[in-house]
């Protein structure tokens, strides 16, 4: 929908709730009738919705963009009065029926544009009674994947449900970016409802309800103002969604910085619940460094203050046999994080930095075989580390280094790809030694050169002898 129909809409809302002609629709009227007489009776949703759009045509007309002739407009402004004041009376006899609050709830969602025009009212006509009322329908709200027949979709909803709950979160957001959530029209118009009027109340029961889809639908409904609903509550999982379904619904344009404020409080908030779960947002995060550039400038602001548990969690978080544009992507990071700690504390932030480099040593199971050294995520924290030792440690460090290479053949190796990959590691962990002395001697650049591809591999041009002829 266009900002024209929601400015069309949140004009005429805000309209109805003046003086005026006020009248029901028949569909909305029949609804009614069928739950006076049958208590069992449970609205169609799809046909309800469906019926009344043929009721009231102005509203598709609205939803284009556009507004239709003055009789059309009329109407369904007084069908919207008419809607929103038998709202705002639900419930004042205390004989209110939950079943008519939903049809009413559903009704003004589906009058309107996207809810635009509901959330600009929900604070005049929400009464502590109709609060009451659409916290029973949000507790009475049971997930159903909206391809209830595609099995591989249920069991993803599964698992994310099952994975929040084990505070694996890591393990949820590749499954989250590939489901599409569409929150049904009650569920959209109960959350719209309540986040305007009774925010606090609506963060409690999806907290309670602690599944993660939910979370998830609830968040789709309120798109940037998940992360204020998300602020108020007391389930991880909320917060978690909250910031996924903000950038991952946001790919092609840039969120807005005005989020950094709730980012921050967010990140706050998950530090001081449980260590693991603090790694495991980590992990889902900052795996590959640059990917949610506005989380990561919150983080700058708020990881200074965290304890060095914290720390270290961050950097395990990236996977570190990557690329050089992820060394870049740290150490953006790390220049801005040493902005706001100062040089003392961030040696200490780039000492954990080398400790960890050092004990991984460029080993990973799923690493290919080496051809060149490699660059990875840390390679800025190791060099500011090394750049801030003495010329006699430096000296000392490269000459073991350069020992260890003169010296590779001298070894065993299974294999002739070992042995190069052994005189890789050693070439990469000098080559950061090397840039960290021209970074002593006042080398602007933060990191060394592209690394360039032997034209040869090493073990090819050593024991090109031991290949049979060509014939």
């Amino acid at each position: 929908m266009s900002n024209v129909a929601f400015d069309i809409a949140s004009a005429g809302f805000r309209r109805a709730l003046n003086e005026g002609p006020s009248v029901p629709s028949r569909t909305i009227l029949h609804e009614i009738e069928k739950v006076e007489t049958d208590r069992a009776h449970s609205m169609e949703l799809e046909a309800f919705t469906q019926n009344l759009l043929q009721d009231i045509p102005f509203v598709q007309t609205m939803r284009q963009g556009y507004e239709t002739d003055t009789q059309s407009s009329t109407d369904w402004e007084s069908a919207v009065r008419w809607v929103l004041s038998q709202i705002r009376e639900w419930g004042r006899d205390g004989n209110g029926k939950i079943e008519t609050l939903r049809i009413l709830a559903v009704a003004a969602y589906t009058l309107d544009a996207g809810g635009k025009g509901l959330a600009q009212v929900a604070s005049t006509i929400v009464t502590p009674h109709v609060c009451a009322g659409l916290r029973q329908l949000v507790a009475n709200v049971m997930f159903v994947a909206y391809f209830p027949f595609d099995r591989r979709l249920c069991e993803a909803h599964d698992a994310i449900r099952d994975f929040a709950g084990m505070g694996q979160f890591d393990k949820i957001l590749p499954r989250l970016k590939h489901i599409i959530f569409i929150p049904p029209f009650d569920f959209s118009a109960y959350v719209t409802l309540l986040y305007n009027s009774f925010s606090r109340v609506l963060a409690e029961e999806i907290s309670r309800k602690s599944d993660l889809n939910i979370s998830a639908l609830a968040c789709e409904v309120l798109g940037e103002n998940s992360l204020n609903l998300a602020l108020d509550a007391k389930d991880v999982g909320l917060k978690f969604v909250a910031i996924a379904n903000l950038f991952n619904n946001r790919r092609e344009r840039p969120v807005q910085s005005s989020c950094e404020r709730e980012l921050r409080a967010l990140l706050r908030q998950v530090s001081e619940s449980d260590d693991e779960i603090w790694k495991s947002w980590m992990k889902s995060f900052f795996r590959w460094p640059g990917q949610y550039p506005l989380l990561e400038q919150a983080l700058v602001a708020e990881l200074g203050s965290m304890p060095v548990s914290h720390w270290v969690a961050f950097i395990k978080a990236p996977r570190l046999s990557q690329s050089y544009q992820a060394a870049g992507n740290f150490a953006n990071f790390s220049l801005k994080f040493r902005t706001t700690i100062g040089n003392e504390k961030f040696y200490e932030f780039c000492h954990l930095a080398f400790r960890i480099w050092d004990e991984w040593d460029y080993k990973e199971e799923s690493q290919p075989t080496m051809y060149a050294p490699v660059a990875c995520a840390l390679d800025f924290p190791v060099i500011y580390y090394f750049a801030n030792q003495s010329n006699d440690f430096l000296d000392e460090k490269e000459a073991s280094l350069l020992e260890h290479i003169n010296s590779i053949e001298l070894q065993w190796f299974e294999s002739q790809d070992l042995m190069g990959d052994s005189r890789y590691r050693i070439l990469s962990r000098l080559r950061l030694l090397q840039h960290a002395r021209k970074l002593k001697n006042g080398e602007i650049d933060a990191l060394p050169p592209l690394i360039k591809a032997d034209p040869q591999p090493y073990f090819r041009a050593r024991f090109h002898f031991m290949e049979p002829p060509l014939r």
